[in-house]
């Protein structure tokens, strides 16, 4: 029996208790100790059941014939779940996953004050049983929004809160969209009911808004809305991570977790240290799960878990949601492709811009006895600087780790009359690319089916490139590529075979799973030719890189060219899956100060007036296109 003391006596004299976090946590104890009590004694009536079926399953494995390796093996492998973790025994994985697509003792994955999902620009609209939509932001009305929230990981008895400046509507949906209720008025606390008035639902949307009608801060919003579930909340445990750093990215229906060489972390009382950059990818397939957890083993291996697989064995570095990563240590790099090596011809400028890289960066050293590394604001421009590494600055001086596969390369190699085939979109067809790689190369010829310049640009070279163009669109059945190689050389290059072949797209796609498969599928056709006739082209992927962030000039741009930057660098993440080829970094390079045309034209004030982009797609011609087109360059013969 549960004894609570609510008073003391001191000096003869009743004091009441004022602790009310004891008593709250001994009444929330004794009400755990009952469903525990509850759970083992469900659990036991079941458990005759399930003794006789074990039986039965070890009788016949006992009648496996001597050194039956098929069986064992089979047993073997049944102890290796969807998610890649090895259990302990071929029971324990088959009823652990099977809880976790029962989902019968904890809905909820998001433990009190962690980031649960991501929020938008915008809004939603709609009445009761209209399909719900989603409208951008005006100059009157700034709100933030949530995609589709399902009940398993919000359900009912769920808390929601908001704090400072926040607070929430909640949309309430059935399977079609349609919606069945939503709250009138906007919310700082609110508990997820069963049904919504008496209306069956399975999604719900949360709108948030600041109490001043202010203009939206999407980061703040996100930090300042908490989900609890007090009734079935997990606990897990976190690495101590002392060194990094550790990338965390989704792309291809998988999980990536990429790991430095110099990264180091404490699990329990055990040290995990790596002798070289590990890649590590971690299969979702078709799981119905939309929250994993990505976990680390004393080993040092990664793994996953669905949020109701967790224990409190688990030590968990973070979390993917609907394909976005999220980690509280500012050693794990989100939502960001790693740094790869950077190849450096001589004499020819490498810019890396960490607006656009998505973390700070530092060179060991700025000056060497052949070159130097020099920095604009948030550009580095690197000249004949080679084997050195680039580090990652966590913006304290005692602490800066090396970046994995971070190394200033030199390329030595030597383009002389090399057939070029340049594929993509507008970037590829103006003929300003063609023409500075001419000014470096001479001798090379471009081939291609189309001419550059259609629209703007020059009409000197060949290309496969049209502008406003998407991978699908140049390589599907139907198009001069035609997904088949041979047939292209054979009907539209004359025969000619290019030695050199680049991919370029990025700016029009979106979807970043189309933009990959298409790629691969063009990718592949290529070293089927190669392997036909005993040949080696050398294919170079540019990674997708963003239009100009400064091109927020006034909301409705905003609005549109942010969803924009999203569906590019979800196609940078996507673009470091592709195989069979080397990948180009140019999603790093440009400055917006530097690289793109600016005029003076907008009104900011008090008789002041500020620049805006002319074009916030395409770099500058003399600038932007030049830096480009001798990133290209310089990885040629990589």
């Amino acid at each position: 029996m549960a004894t609570t003391i609510n008073t003391i006596n001191i000096g003869g004299v009743d004091k009441e208790i004022e602790d009310t976090t004891a008593r709250n946590s001994s009444a929330s104890a004794v009400s755990r100790v009952a469903s525990v009590e509850t759970e083992v004694s469900a659990l036991s009536t079941s458990l005759g059941s399930e003794i006789q079926t074990l039986k039965s399953r070890v009788d016949a494995i006992a009648d496996l014939p001597s050194g039956s390796t098929t069986g064992d093996a089979e047993l073997i492998d049944i102890r290796t779940g969807i998610n890649n973790f090895v259990y302990t025994n071929a029971g324990n994985a088959v009823r652990s996953q099977a809880q976790g697509l029962n989902g019968a003792l904890i809905n909820l994955g998001v433990a009190v004050g962690k980031p649960a999902f991501p929020f938008y620009e915008g809004y939603h609209s709609g009445s009761v049983g209209s399909t719900i939509s989603t409208r951008a932001n005006t100059s009157t009305t700034q709100r933030a929004f949530t995609s589709a929230i399902s009940k398993s990981d919000m359900p009912a008895g769920a808390v929601i809160k908001s704090t400072g400046l926040v607070h929430f509507r909640l949309w309430f949906v059935d399977a079609n969209n349609k919606i069945v209720g939503y709250t009138d008025a906007f919310q700082t606390e609110y508990t997820i009911p069963t049904s919504y008035n008496g209306n069956a639902y399975v999604y719900i949307y949360i709108d948030v808004k600041f109490t001043d009608d202010s203009n939206m801060n999407v980061s703040y919003a996100a930090k300042n809305i908490s989900i609890s579930n007090t009734g079935n909340k997990f606990s897990y445990k976190e690495p101590i991570i002392i060194n990094g750093p550790i990338y965390l990215y989704s792309a291809n229906e998988k999980i990536i977790v990429f790991s430095a060489s110099t990264t180091r972390m404490q699990i329990g009382s055990t040290l995990i240290s790596y002798t070289a950059d590990k890649k590590t990818s971690l299969s979702i397939g078709e799981h119905p799960a939309n929250l994993w957890y990505i976990c680390i083993d004393a080993s040092g291996n990664f793994y996953l878990r669905y949020f109701n697989e967790l224990t409190s064995d688990d030590y968990c570095i973070g979390y993917c949601y609907q394909n976005s990563c999220y980690a509280s240590s500012p050693y794990i790099i989100c939502n960001r492709p790693p740094m790869p090596k950077i190849y450096i011809k001589q004499d020819i400028p490498i810019y890396i811009n960490m607006d656009r890289l998505g973390y700070k960066i530092m060179p060991t050293v700025f000056t060497s006895t052949t070159g130097s590394a020099m920095k604009f604001g948030e550009t580095f421009r690197i000249l004949n600087y080679y084997n050195s590494n680039i580090q990652y600055d966590l913006g304290k001086n005692t602490i800066i780790n090396q970046i994995p596969n971070g190394t200033l390369l030199q390329n030595s190699y030597v383009v002389t009359n090399e057939k070029i085939l340049m594929v993509g979109d507008s970037i590829s067809n103006r003929g300003w690319l063609q023409r500075r790689i001419k000014q470096h190369a001479p001798n090379v010829t471009f081939l291609g089916s189309y001419t550059t310049g259609t629209g703007i640009g020059i009409t000197d070279y060949k290309c496969e490139a049209v502008p406003g163009s998407t991978a699908r669109e140049m390589i599907e059945a139907g198009s001069h590529i035609n997904t088949n190689y041979a047939t292209y050389i054979a009907n539209f290059l004359s025969g000619q075979v290019p030695d050199i072949v680049t991919i370029e797209f990025g700016l029009n796609e979106s979807s970043a799973s189309e933009y990959f498969s298409y790629i691969q599928l063009f990718i592949d056709s290529i070293r089927a030719y190669d392997s036909a006739h005993s040949r080696t082209t050398k294919v170079y992927v540019l990674m997708p890189f963003e239009r100009a962030l400064s091109s927020m000039v006034g909301v409705n741009t905003y609005n549109a060219q942010r969803n924009r930057i999203l569906a590019e660098r979800q196609c940078q993440l996507w673009t470091s899956e592709l195989t069979d080829c080397v990948i180009i970094p140019t999603h790093m390079i440009f400055d917006d100060k530097y690289d793109y045309n600016w005029v003076t034209s907008t009104a900011y004030g008090y008789g002041v007036s500020t620049q805006v982009l002319t074009d916030f797609v395409h770099p500058s011609e003399v600038v932007g296109f030049n830096k480009l087109a001798d990133m290209i360059y310089s990885y040629f013969g990589v």
